[in-house]
């Protein structure tokens, strides 16, 4: 992943104060690696290495490396100054110069700064995921009771400096700024755990838990898919794409979930939460903010947008940031890390969170057979390759797996050396979505759909009225929700395309290759006004306008002539 800055902070991050925060640029702490992660408190920050290695640095803009036995494959930051770290053998190390809560887990209120502190109790415990909170921290097994467990403060329990079980069947947890945490179960059932004297739990009142809370939606048949934790409120995503809020992030609290009618228009594609505030990031590139932020100080050129709910417009990130993907905020209100995806990532990861198109699964986990095929670059049998993962492969692995498919999310070196090995792939590491699809554009035999465009003049083919243009459904499918409600009634693999003249062909054939490639042809002899035209024309045709990047390529294509 590569990695932006955006905002005030407190030096640490970039290795120097930054002064104008109007444009996001790379800390120069980060060089030219590409790191797995990047965590920060209120104390230190801590970038995770390729190579499994930590780096720690404080203000004084030193960075100190720390390894461990087997190499470190996660990192989370708790926001009083600790970390919870994840080797790849399972062992749970802390580190921080805050423990007065017991948040390091290690048996006592000592800080501990001059090395990583392995939690022993939880050796054996098969844990796949840590996460730091306020001033706790929570470890997720991957037995199979699939135990979490939670261990430092939370206002209800006298300082817990050993791990201690709160609860089972728990799939994914989500944790922020808070005293607070959700998680959901097996079953996609949603619960709530910890401080909520402000109902930021959303479960109708505002008792503090102890005992985890089941929350109802509003929507009986949404799924959360994102949840941003503040100090005193909650922020909720569900598959429509709602933001729902509860707590008291804005103005008064609600003790349950309730809509944000603000965002209906507004398509989220990450949120992430500081200690009073959320930020959201739009696939229109805007950046937003909701609650108590000290803004002016951090955020001079906001705009507020609905004084209603205390939204505020930060910035537009603009053309140049078009393959930014996800958000973070840390600890110290202004600091904006983002992260960089392409284009393609974003579409798939809402593309996959719809489920809708998934035609098989491994281990009950849904996937597409097809693009399992075209990520390994594998000519196996899908079934083959599905037998394969579930005779080597535990149901952990191959989530994690499922979610490198669709997200490019980081994997373990143990199961990215298993994956090489199983299917032949060198370098899986340097493997893009992107790049595999790419090679795909090329793959004749495997495109599953055609587009029938008719010849202007059809006397002059007799043998064909329709020139034949080859795609891939799936493609489509990822790259368009209209394309998806079309797909859902239409069973045939041929549409036509009627009444239009044959330039159609060739704008359509541009198209074609900009879905796959994201790249567009234009040579010396190529008028540019006339490609752009009919392009424009293609898309306004198939009405896939306000659904593809593609419309961002032909405004920087006018912009560069000056059409």
């Amino acid at each position: 992943m590569n990695y932006l800055v955006f905002g005030e902070n407190s030096g640490c991050l970039l290795g120097k104060k930054q002064n104008d925060i109007k444009k996001p640029i790379r800390p120069e702490l980060f060089h030219d690696e590409v790191c797995l992660d990047f965590q920060t408190n209120k104390s230190f920050a801590t970038i995770l290495h390729q190579n499994g290695t930590v780096d720690i640095w404080r203000n004084d803009l030193i960075p100190t490396n720390y390894k461990t036995k087997s190499p470190i494959v996660q990192i989370s930051s708790g926001n009083y100054g600790h970390l919870v770290l994840l080797t790849k053998d399972q062992r749970v190390y802390t580190y921080g110069d805050h423990n007065e809560h017991g948040q390091l887990g290690n048996g006592s209120l000592d800080p501990n700064t001059k090395e990583l502190y392995e939690i022993v109790s939880l050796r054996d415990k098969n844990i796949k995921k840590v996460y730091g909170c306020q001033i706790s921290a929570f470890a997720l097994s991957g037995d199979k009771k699939n135990t979490l467990y939670w261990w430092g403060h939370h206002y209800t329990i006298d300082n817990e400096t050993t791990p201690k079980p709160i609860d089972s069947n728990v799939k994914t947890v989500y944790n922020g700024c808070s005293w607070h945490i959700f998680f959901k179960k097996n079953d996609d059932s949603f619960y709530g755990w910890g401080y909520n004297h402000y109902g930021q739990l959303g479960c109708g009142n505002k008792v503090t838990r102890n005992i985890s809370v089941k929350v109802d939606l509003p929507v009986k048949s949404s799924t959360v898919v994102d949840v941003a934790c503040t100090n005193n409120g909650s922020v909720i995503r569900t598959n429509e794409n709602n933001i729902y809020i509860a707590g008291s992030i804005q103005s008064k609290n609600k003790l349950k979930f309730e809509k944000i009618d603000f965002f209906e228009d507004k398509e989220v594609i990450s949120m992430s939460s500081g200690r009073k505030h959320v930020l959201f990031l739009t696939r229109d590139l805007d950046l937003l903010l909701i609650g108590h932020s000290p803004i002016n100080n951090y955020f001079p050129s906001h705009t507020l947008c609905d004084s209603k709910n205390n939204i505020f417009a930060l910035i537009n990130l603009g053309e140049e940031n078009q393959n930014i993907g996800s958000i973070y905020m840390d600890y110290n209100y202004g600091v904006l890390l983002k992260v960089k995806t392409s284009p393609l990532l974003q579409d798939l990861k809402r593309f996959y969170e719809e489920k809708q198109f998934c035609d098989s699964d491994i281990f009950g986990i849904p996937i597409h057979s097809l693009l399992l095929k075209i990520r390994l670059n594998n000519q196996m049998e899908f079934e083959e390759i599905k037998k394969a993962i579930e005779k080597n492969f535990t149901k952990e692995d191959t989530l994690n797996f499922i979610q490198w498919v669709y997200y490019e999310d980081a994997l373990s070196i143990s199961l990215v050396e298993k994956i090489e090995s199983m299917f032949n792939i060198k370098n899986l590491a340097e493997k893009s979505i992107m790049h595999d699809f790419q090679n795909l554009y090329n793959d004749d035999d495997s495109k599953n759909f055609t587009i029938l465009v008719p010849y202007e003049d059809p006397d002059e083919n007799e043998e064909d009225e329709c020139e034949e243009i080859p795609v891939h459904k799936l493609l489509l499918q990822i790259k368009s929700g209209l394309f998806r409600d079309f797909f859902l009634n239409l069973k045939k693999n041929t549409v036509s395309v009627k009444d239009y003249s044959g330039k159609t062909v060739e704008s359509l054939e541009i198209f074609v290759k900009f879905l796959y490639t994201g790249t567009i042809d234009i040579t010396a002899d190529d008028d540019p006004r006339l490609v752009y035209d009919e392009l424009s024309d293609a898309m306004e045709y198939y009405q896939l306008s306000i659904y593809c990047s593609l419309t961002q390529e032909l405004i920087k294509m006018k912009n560069n002539y000056n059409l």
